[in-house]
């Protein structure tokens, strides 16, 4: 193997991005999709695209707090009324 193509193989092991550390929903994602790849039953919740319909309730919900402009996030600290 020549030195530059050592070089390179170096140089792409320790690339910047592979230094970046994942978010926490990022790594739960990625457990997420290994149990589903090992044949797991996954509910996935993590990244607001579930991979099941919701029931008619659900979906009828979601709608009324779009209609009543409860469509952002939370504090962090929750919701003042249900603390």
């Amino acid at each position: 193997m020549s030195s530059s193509s050592t070089q390179r193989t170096a140089r792409s092991a320790t690339h910047p991005l592979d230094l970046i550390s994942l978010g926490k929903i990022v790594q739960i994602r990625e457990r997420l999709l290994v149990a589903q790849a090992a044949g797991k039953k996954v509910f996935r919740l993590e990244s607001g695209d579930p991979s099941f319909t919701p029931p008619a309730h659900v979906i009828e919900a979601v709608a009324q707090a779009a209609r009543d402009g409860k469509t952002h996030y939370i504090p962090n600290n929750g919701i003042p009324e249900l603390r």
